[in-house]
């Protein structure tokens, strides 16, 4: 399996973009990737919390 290196996931996923894609939809894009690479690096270190504490966190809303 070959990896990819985080520079060229935000590469591929902007190519992606329509050609007319504005700056904001761009920064969108990368904070997304951002967003899901901090996510699975704490899913990896065991930084989760159960469905069940979720949803008591929320009731607590």
């Amino acid at each position: 399996m070959h990896d990819t290196t985080l520079k060229q996931k935000v590469i591929d996923s902007i190519e992606k973009l329509p050609e007319d894609a504005s700056l904001d939809e761009i920064m969108e894009r990368i904070y997304f990737i951002h967003k899901i690479e901090v996510g699975l690096k704490q899913s990896e270190q065991g930084d989760v919390i159960s469905h069940d504490e979720v949803f008591k966190k929320i009731d607590r809303w």
